[in-house]
């Protein structure tokens, strides 16, 4: 992937923060942009909250210091999974079915016990 394709950094429905974001990570120096997501958008009209986002777009070598800079802005719950690290979603994706299953186990061992 090149370092200048526009990666997904944070998604959020609310377009003040997404905005917010935009404006303080341009004030940084990083190249930012909003792209809304939604019904609406493919439209070109504004789709309903519920259901349209808004996703802040990077290029991917500010990726890093863009994730950075929104955290400290608090909105770190709404950063995007890094591109490329689909291994890194593998893994947490089979840590929580382990989990899943280990309490199954535990539920099912517990109950022959009483």
């Amino acid at each position: 992937m090149s370092a200048d394709a526009a990666v997904v950094v944070a998604e959020t429905s609310d377009p003040v923060a997404a905005n917010l974001w935009v404006n303080e990570l341009r004030a940084a120096g990083v190249e930012a942009a909003v792209m809304e997501r939604g019904h609406g958008a493919a439209f070109g009209a504004r789709g309903l909250p519920l259901l349209t986002s808004y996703a802040v777009v990077v290029p991917r070598r500010e990726l890093a210091r863009a994730r950075s800079l929104i955290a400290d802005l608090g909105g770190a719950a709404f950063l995007s999974p890094v591109p490329g690290d689909e291994g890194a979603f593998r893994r947490r994706a089979l840590l929580l079915l382990a989990a899943a299953g280990a309490a199954l186990l535990a539920g099912a061992i517990f109950a022959t016990l009483r």
